[in-house]
């Protein structure tokens, strides 16, 4: 059994509401020849006659009609999925993110403004700190974070790796050949933070020109010419990479998107974690590359 073509039914529906082939064939912007051969191929697909042509006009046989009558019924389903997924829930409400200052500045501000021209209704709320807030307690939805926690409430998944290197203006290394190299880090930074490490090892006894305990002024300090110092590859745009002898052969963290497991399938979070892990994905270039 061959399956008639939809598009061939809805000439006969055409044809019929408009009272003849002439009238069906203007109302579809065809000629009259266009809308009898497409008649003439639906009879011959289902093996049996729909137009009776010993009658005048455009009579059906009992077998068009009943044809016909199954053909309105699929327009009218067709119709009522169109219906449904226009009446389809819209995806609004406010979504708290928490990460660090320099993540949120250097990468993912701009990437939830573009989120959000996708989903006008949803309210972003970005809460800096580097802290690690709660999500059990919802001080925040979602967390971008540089470790893997170990709460077993949380849906984990690494996102990204962020390589890091030692970085300088080029107008700062020309004069840092005559009077060599200085550092930016870090003030009352915990000890166990690997980036105090990597550059506690990459600056050896050489001198801290600038300290400070927020890492956006590091990079301004940076920019401003007062030293090198360890950055993430996707926050040093403009600078030039330093190669020291002194440097950690491996310097990477680990970006982890975080969720608390009673919202992650709750549709507007759904949205935000699939357009972050789909975007941090993308830029991975970014993230890894010198």
């Amino acid at each position: 059994m061959r399956t008639p073509s939809w598009d061939d039914l809805q000439y006969l529906m055409e044809a019929v509401s408009h009272g003849s082939l002439s009238a069906g064939a203007r109302a579809l912007g065809v000629d009259h020849a266009t809308i009898g051969r497409r008649i003439r191929r639906l009879e011959k697909t289902l093996g049996r006659a729909v137009i009776d042509r010993q009658r005048p006009g455009l009579a059906l046989t009992a077998f068009g009609e009943a044809a016909l009558a199954e053909a309105e019924r699929m327009r009218d389903a067709a119709a009522t999925v169109a219906r449904l997924a226009e009446a389809r829930p819209k995806l609004a409400g406010p979504v708290r993110i928490t990460t660090t200052g320099m993540f949120a500045t250097a990468y993912l501000t701009p990437v939830l403004a573009a989120f959000r021209k996708l989903q006008p209704l949803i309210e972003i709320e970005l809460i800096v700190d580097e802290r690690s807030l709660s999500l059990a307690r919802r001080e925040a939805d979602i967390a971008l974070r540089l470790a893997r926690p170990k709460d077993s409430s949380l849906v984990t998944r690494r996102v990204a790796t962020i390589g890091y290197g030692v970085y300088a203006t080029p107008a700062y290394l020309k004069r840092a050949k005559k009077d060599g190299l200085a550092f930016v880090g870090f003030e009352e930074s915990p000890p166990d933070l690997p980036e105090v490490a990597w550059l506690r090892q990459a600056a050896g006894d050489r001198p801290m020109a600038f300290r400070s305990n927020y890492r956006m002024a590091q990079i301004e300090a940076v920019r401003a010419g007062l030293g090198v110092s360890v950055l993430p590859h996707y926050a040093a745009k403009g600078l030039t990479q330093v190669k020291l002898d002194s440097m950690p052969e491996k310097m990477t963290r680990e970006l982890w998107l975080l969720v608390h497991r009673d919202l992650k399938d709750a549709p507007r979070f759904r949205a935000v974690i699939d357009f972050l892990v789909e975007r941090t994905a993308r830029d991975r270039g970014l993230f890894e590359d010198a």
